[in-house]
């Protein structure tokens, strides 16, 4: 067998298994006989003892339920007493013949108990019956022979009592004796592996005790971070020791390796050069993984930048640009490859570029953030007006080495304000030309037009609108000219004027088609009277008192025909007033 630490330690482990099988084995057998006194303890010794308490209870029970017959004569409400008796006795009788089973060697005691307490209570029932029949003078009688039977019953009761507790108390001083013996003998078994391991401790840092010295000093070490030194661990032994020395030696390698890859990751990004990767493929395992994952979180970090819905970049102190977002390169036509190394003010082309308004230029100058706004250019035929940002960029020691600018596209917002504006000012026009033309009309100035200004893209949804408005304005003009013209022809005698309602809801032109039938009626009913003046005339040469007559009749007529064209010439200057208010 080679001897290796691994059959070393094999070997003395195997010794140590040994003597631990060998306590187990014993500590089993002490165990064993522990549980079987424990057992015992519980199932016989507390269980007698509890089964006397129990019977001692019973018989408490029987003569308390005996003495309350005697003292209530058995009253009505109080006559149960023998049955409660009755029922303790039966738990008596049980419990003294488990006690009988549980300590076959007490039969015998338990049997005399078993007779006591038959005579007492038969003697107890005897006296109660006593005070039932005869009250306290042949009761209190028989309570003399029944204390007798008590007392006898009692004194074996706590004789046996006495014997129970004694057997409880020896089958647990039994349990304890076994589990006091088995811990003295874990202890010194205990002890023994303890002194064996000891030994083999003693043996084997005498062999490898040095070497492995060596190698904890050199793993404390590059748990520091100390990778300077001297690796070589000088052993004579050729075995895991060496190996182990060889492994470590190829571990500091990789780990500086590792190390100088990340140095160089981090210096980058101290520089804002976001694009550089380590070369993950030159380790191995999980210092590959290291490596990797370095780089995954540069590509994390890039990622979320290149996502973000405003261009961002990153320049150094010349302006030249280290970094710049995915979307801050496509606003510009280009890759993010292609503005690498070029100046920043060749992209974006702003009016704050080369002037003290840029805000980069202050965040570098001044070592503080710094913001602005400004007109971009970044390519042909793009124009934007921006709002940016800069944060200064400073390096492990807190110098500033160039800055971080965020950029906020505020073209939209600024031609909405822009396009809002002349909107505003286009409607403000636009009403305060329909005030003037609603107040004319309202003064019953008919004369007026409404026409919008001329609108361009921007203002052409509310020109519509306006023009919606005006054309209802002058439908409104037309239809109270129109019926201040009817009214005026109606004034002025014509009652044959066609009048036509604009809805079924136009009230004013149904008012003026009733007034002129009205009117019509009027007339009518006058020409009917100037008839019949006519027809008067024509008899007047027949007799000069028909002459008279008819010139009162007459005369009366025409003061009729006199109060109806009073009254159509009052009614039509009203009707000509109504429509003149109206209109």
């Amino acid at each position: 067998m080679k001897k290796t630490i691994r059959n070393k330690m094999l070997l003395a482990f195997g010794g140590v298994c040994l003597v631990l099988l060998g306590q187990l084995l014993v500590n089993a057998l002490f165990l064993s006989r522990v549980q079987r006194s424990v057992t015992f303890a519980k199932d016989v010794g507390y269980a007698g003892s509890e089964l006397t308490g129990e019977i001692k209870l019973d018989v408490v029970q029987v003569q308390q339920w005996l003495t309350d017959i005697s003292a209530t004569r058995a009253a009505e409400g109080f006559d149960d007493g023998f049955r409660k008796a009755e029922e303790y006795a039966v738990l008596f009788r049980t419990h003294s013949e488990q006690l009988k089973a549980l300590y076959p060697d007490k039969r015998q005691e338990v049997e005399a108990l078993q007779k006591s307490f038959a005579a007492f209570y038969e003697k107890g029932r005897w006296m109660a019956g006593q005070y039932v029949k005869g009250g306290a003078e042949l009761g209190n009688k028989a309570m003399g022979e029944f204390d007798g039977v008590a007392e006898d019953l009692t004194k074996r009761l706590d004789a046996l009592e006495r014997e129970m507790n004694g057997e409880a108390e020896r089958a647990i001083a039994t349990a304890l004796g076994a589990v006091r013996l088995s811990e003295i003998i874990g202890i010194v078994l205990a002890l023994a592996v303890i002194a064996f391991v000891v030994t083999l401790a003693v043996f084997f840092s005498g062999r490898i005790a040095a070497a492995l010295q060596k190698m904890v000093n050199l793993a404390e070490a590059i748990a520091k971070g100390d990778l300077g030194g001297d690796y070589a661990v000088a052993t004579a032994e050729e075995d895991e020791i060496g190996q182990l020395q060889a492994a470590m030696a190829r571990m500091v390698k990789a780990i500086e390796a590792a190390i100088a890859d990340v140095d160089r990751l981090v210096a980058a990004a101290w520089q804002g050069r976001l694009a550089t990767r380590a070369d993950a493929a030159s380790h191995q395992g999980d210092y590959r993984k290291i490596v990797e994952g370095i780089n995954n979180i540069m590509n994390r970090l890039v990622g979320l930048l290149d996502i973000m819905p405003a261009p961002a970049m990153i320049i150094d102190s010349d302006f030249t640009v280290l970094y710049m977002n995915e979307l801050g390169a496509r606003v510009g036509g280009k890759t993010q490859a292609q503005l690498i190394g070029t100046k920043c003010y060749d992209h974006f082309r702003t009016s704050d570029c080369r002037t003290d308004r840029c805000a980069c230029g202050q965040a570098i100058r001044g070592g503080g953030a710094a913001s602005s706004t400004a007109e971009a250019h970044p390519a042909a035929g793009v124009d934007l007006d921006i709002a940016y940002n800069a944060t200064p960029l400073r390096d492990a020691q807190g110098k500033v080495i160039g800055a971080f600018e965020v950029v906020s596209d505020q073209t939209a917002v600024k031609q909405a304000a822009r396009v809002a504006a002349k909107v505003a000012s286009y409607q403000e026009i636009e009403t305060c030309k329909l005030v003037e033309c609603l107040g004319k009309l309202a003064r019953g100035d008919n004369a007026i037009t409404v026409e919008t200004e001329p609108a361009d893209s921007d203002t052409a949804a509310v020109k519509q609108v306006f023009d919606g408005i005006g054309a209802a304005v002058s439908s409104l003009v037309a239809a109270l000219n129109e019926i201040t013209g009817v009214a005026r022809e109606i004034a002025g005698g014509n009652l044959m004027v066609s009048l036509r309602k604009r809805s079924d809801e136009d009230q004013l032109i149904q008012a003026l088609q009733d007034m002129t039938a009205r009117l019509k009626e009027i007339i009518t009913d006058v020409r009917a009277a100037a008839d019949q003046v006519a027809a008067g005339s024509q008899e007047l040469s027949g007799s000069s008192q028909e002459v008279s007559q008819g010139a009162s009749e007459q005369a009366a007529s025409v003061e009729e025909i006199s109060s109806s064209m009073e009254e159509l010439a009052s009614t039509v200057a009203q009707s000509a007033d109504n429509a003149r208010q109206t209109a």
